[in-house]
């Protein structure tokens, strides 16, 4: 990961204030739910990383002296495992691997969870949506408190279901660049998951 106070653009003497005003500034320009472009999400969670690491004085200690930030795993990686596991859970289930089309059941099994990832997104984000629109009709501190830290809340499920998409599009990248070679049609993903609630249910191998 690139040097923290870098990232924040700011000095190293800089105090907790500097910081975190650093950090809301660009996090609300760098927020996947505004900048759509390739890598968003990477770029957001590298600010949030950064601000971890100086707003913690034990974790900005340790990084000033060793330049540990015992940052996260990129995208990349995370979809290489979702992928990963992904193989390893069909080929644990299927017994003829011959007739199964492996690749494509890959696919759609990571599509079907997209599709569901982006549908709860929309969900968290009329959730948001109302808190906004009530916000502006309250009058006094504290249930406008409230309802702002529900926001913020809201904001940072959205940046991970945001990540979210981005390792399964890249889940789907790694599976496109390869094929299968099955003998004839293949059993559809209802036999799949017939296959997965005998085995759940029998607590055997079919």
């Amino acid at each position: 990961m690139t040097d923290p106070y870098e990232i924040l653009e700011v000095p190293r003497d800089a105090d907790a204030g500097t910081i975190k005003r650093a950090y809301r500034r660009k996090a609300q320009k760098a927020h996947p739910d505004r900048d759509q472009s390739t890598g968003s999400g990477d770029r957001f969670r590298a600010l949030q990383i950064a601000y971890d690491v100086l707003s913690d004085p034990a974790r900005r200690a340790r990084y000033d002296e060793t330049g540990e930030t015992h940052e996260g795993p990129t995208i990349e990686t995370q979809a290489l495992a979702y992928v990963a596991g992904l193989l390893h859970a069909m080929l644990d289930v299927v017994v003829d691997v011959e007739h199964f089309a492996l690749v494509v059941q890959m696919k759609k099994q990571c599509e079907d969870e997209l599709r569901n990832v982006r549908i709860g997104m929309a969900k968290l984000r009329d959730l948001q949506g109302r808190r906004r629109r009530a916000l502006k009709r309250i009058s006094g501190p504290r249930l406008g408190a409230m309802v702002e830290a529900e926001i913020r809340q809201f904001e940072d499920a959205i940046a991970k279901q945001l990540e979210r998409v981005e390792i399964l599009q890249m889940a789907l990248q790694i599976i496109d660049k390869h094929d299968y070679q099955a003998d004839v049609v293949m059993p559809t993903m209802d036999t799949y998951a017939y296959r997965i609630s005998q085995i759940n249910a029998q607590g055997g191998v079919i």
